[in-house]
């Protein structure tokens, strides 16, 4: 049940989470693989958590 609920949560796009842990920003960008950074607010939210926690370093290539 709570890995349903999980998913509800953080699975649509058009609302930005509030204060996701890194552990959720990683199942975000899991489940928001397909969605485009630029057009997601979750993805965005989630990327935004996992950079500031040390669990992902951007392409310094990329726009940020």
């Amino acid at each position: 049940m709570r890995e349903a609920a999980t998913v509800d949560m953080f699975s649509t796009c058009w609302i930005e989470p509030i204060a996701p842990t890194p552990e959720q920003a990683h199942a975000i960008m899991q489940m928001h693989l397909d969605c485009r950074t630029e057009d997601c607010p979750r993805r965005r939210a989630a990327l935004r958590v996992l950079v500031q926690a040390g669990h992902l370093v951007p392409d310094s290539s990329r726009a940020s």
